[in-house]
């Protein structure tokens, strides 16, 4: 579960193996947009970097115009603000809410992974995401899922 900002609230084990670069941030700190801007691991982990960090923003962009002057937003957008590409696609103005489609992984232990995902959000709680994340059933990814939960 993330809220709008992307900060992850809650996760499984799974997950935690699925992004053990975020696993090792403490809690305060396990955000997903910060990952994918300002861990530089997260350029190669994901696939389709661009893709991933521009959706983020656009994320960020909404949550911003739900409440342009929370702090913990204005916080957390200091430190991805000093990259290039932040400035760059931040300056678009996209907004986007929670989305769904395929993320391709390059995982540090397991290798590939091709990951269906969708993003909800909960009735009552506007400022929540659900996400989950599954192998397609069509693929060698069920079995990679099934080996990186193993370990």
């Amino acid at each position: 579960m993330i809220n709008t900002r992307l900060d992850v609230l809650a996760w499984n084990a799974t997950a935690a193996a699925l992004m053990p670069h975020l696993a090792e941030q403490p809690a305060s700190r396990r955000n997903m947009l910060r990952y994918a801007l300002c861990d530089p691991r997260a350029r190669t982990f994901y696939v389709e970097w661009e893709e991933v960090a521009r959706h983020g923003i656009a994320q960020l962009r909404a949550a911003t115009g739900r409440d342009p002057d929370d702090p913990a937003t204005r916080a957390l957008i200091r430190e991805p603000s000093r990259t290039p590409e932040f400035r760059t696609w931040w300056d678009r103005q996209d907004v986007k809410g929670p989305g769904m489609g395929r993320k391709e992984y390059r995982h540090p232990v397991v290798g590939p992974l091709s990951l269906d995902y969708i993003g909800m959000v909960l009735p009552g709680t506007p400022d929540h995401q659900f996400v989950t994340l599954t192998a397609p059933e069509d693929g060698p990814s069920r079995t990679t899922l099934a080996e990186l939960t193993a370990h």
